[in-house]
């Protein structure tokens, strides 16, 4: 096999055995790498855990280059496929998680319905909040897509039939009444009582209901059990609950006033070396003597060296990307998430000279303890919006402008006028559709039902 190379004005990646062990150690939070170390400690007896720190691995790497006689290791004699079983522990697959908007997509799509039908249920989907419920009225979303008020209620009706059932409602007991209607027997009363006595179920209030119903209080009590089988928040099934408790891989402390230096949180991380006596025993071991033990060791010192660079090369751009990040967001690290300035991962990979893929995987599932708090790294490479001054304005400096925007309204602004008065301010340029989502997120009403609720003060 021959191999042929030529100069191109692009970065690439040369796959390698080292450059897989490298890429899989990148990959990794600060536990997980605590737990691949222990592992590769177990398996290789040529490493052991002293007092030596990552960087006084580099001086010995250059001396044992030399006894290892790395001339029998060129290039062209590493298999990767040989060294499959070496690596692939490595490689991490998470598996995708469906979330409930994924889930209402393909019951919609895979339902038979009209590509009309389907743009009102899109519309739809797009206001279920997580917990399931519908967070805008039909009468809104009719007038903001310009469709027809009957052809929503309509289709809502049959969202509302998708699984998880309960599913589109607007309130807890439409969600719960939903239910009830999937339920294989006579739901007369249970309909009745969440009509009528929910208040009064949820307080507990059984003879009361009973009275009310002409029902004795055992049999209120069993159409209380029924409804309590029932989900009040459908959707939190396709929402991970799992307490995950974040251990911050990297540390931005203020020096002094606009200064910040950038720590890796090294504290639960094994200290490797090459054991010396590995290395003594190659030394006493003559060319021709007991080749195949000679083999075995040279093999496991070659894996610890190549784990050990990788371990560097992890460690040196986690903290080069950090420190940038640092150096960027100074006004962020002072004041907080108002004048976070998100960078680009390009922007990044040109400045450090690092491959646009290495950024990428040193911002994931990282975390970076700051005096703002502690945040995901990808969190700096959020979505932006220039400004009149060219600045890039990021997600949480923009809400909170749309934030004052409304609380300083005489009367209340539509999503069209907000985006305006965006641009006007601050020349921010943000879609109808973009306010919506930002003033929802927000947990503010629209402009109609904002009108309404002040009328009725």
């Amino acid at each position: 096999m021959s191999f042929k190379f030529s100069p191109q004005l692009a970065q690439k990646l040369n796959i390698n055995p080292q450059m897989i062990q490298s890429i899989g150690l990148m990959n990794l939070s600060v536990m997980e790498l605590e737990q691949a170390i222990r592992k590769e400690l177990e398996e290789n007896p040529v490493l052991e855990e002293k007092g030596e720190t990552l960087e006084d691995i580099s001086s010995l790497e250059e001396a044992e280059k030399e006894r290892l006689e790395w001339t029998e290791y060129t290039a062209t004699n590493i298999n990767v496929s040989k060294n499959t079983a070496d690596e692939k522990y490595y490689e991490r697959h998470t598996p995708a998680e469906e979330s409930l908007r994924d889930h209402l997509l393909w019951q919609v799509n895979f339902s038979g319905f009209s590509e009309s039908e389907r743009k009102i249920l899109y519309a739809l989907i797009d206001v279920i909040n997580e917990d399931g419920y519908l967070t805008d009225s039909v009468q809104n979303i009719s007038r903001q897509h310009q469709f027809n008020e009957k052809d929503v209620q309509v289709l809502l009706k049959k969202l509302q039939d998708f699984d998880p059932h309960g599913v589109g409602a607007g309130d807890l007991t439409e969600c719960l009444l939903i239910q009830a209607r999937h339920i294989d027997e006579d739901t007369h009363d249970l309909v009745y009582l969440l009509k009528n006595h929910l208040r009064d179920l949820q307080t507990k209030n059984y003879e009361r209901i009973g009275s009310a119903m002409n029902l004795r209080t055992e049999e209120v009590k069993d159409i209380a059990n029924i409804i309590a089988s029932l989900d009040p928040n459908p959707g939190q099934k396709f929402t991970s609950h799992r307490t995950e408790y974040v251990v911050p891989d990297i540390y931005i402390l203020k020096k002094e006033e606009g200064v910040y230096e950038v720590h890796l949180n090294e504290d639960s991380i094994p200290q490797i070396k090459i054991a010396s006596h590995y290395v003594r025993f190659l030394d006493r071991l003559s060319n021709n003597q007991d080749a195949d033990t000679k083999q075995y060791v040279m093999d496991k010192m070659k894996r610890a060296l190549s784990f050990i660079r990788a371990l560097n090369h992890r460690k040196s751009s986690i903290l080069r990307v950090t420190q940038l990040i640092a150096e960027e967001q100074i006004e962020f690290l002072e004041k907080g998430e108002m004048f976070l300035h998100p960078l680009l991962l390009r922007e990044v990979s040109e400045r450090l000279n690092l491959h646009l893929s290495t950024v990428s995987r040193v911002t994931s599932n990282k975390y970076v303890h700051t005096p703002q708090g502690v945040f995901e790294l990808k969190y700096f490479f959020g979505i932006s919006y220039l400004n009149k001054k060219g600045e890039r304005k990021g997600v949480p400096a923009v809400k909170l402008m749309i934030k004052d925007i409304i609380e300083s309204e005489k009367n209340p602004l539509s999503d069209s006028k907000i985006s305006q008065k965006l641009l006007e301010l601050d020349g921010i340029h943000l879609s109808r559709r973009q306010v919506a989502r930002f003033r929802e997120e927000l947990g503010y009403l629209s402009a109609l039902e904002r009108e309404a609720h002040r009328k009725k003060r």
